[in-house]
């Protein structure tokens, strides 16, 4: 690593500090966004198993205005009047 700064030109020095500083935040970001994801897709599906097995239209409502994620959100605005 030592070698890998070792470059006669600070402007070297300092493009590989940018690239690697920017290569973190880029990895950070698109890390965070699979956690929400695979977060987002098990509530949309323990609120898609619950909402089908309601006994009516009524039953489903009230598991829409309860029921966290995407997925209730837009049954919410489905059952809205």
């Amino acid at each position: 690593m030592n070698n890998l700064f070792s470059v006669g030109s600070p402007v070297v020095a300092a493009t590989l500090l940018l690239l690697i500083f920017l290569s973190v935040a880029t990895w950070s970001i698109a890390l965070l966004k699979l956690w929400r994801q695979i977060k987002n897709d098990k509530s949309n599906r323990a609120f898609s198993d619950v909402f089908w097995a309601a006994r009516d239209w009524h039953a489903a409502a009230e598991v829409a205005q309860q029921g966290p994620g995407d997925l209730a959100r837009l049954a919410q605005a489905g059952f809205a009047k």
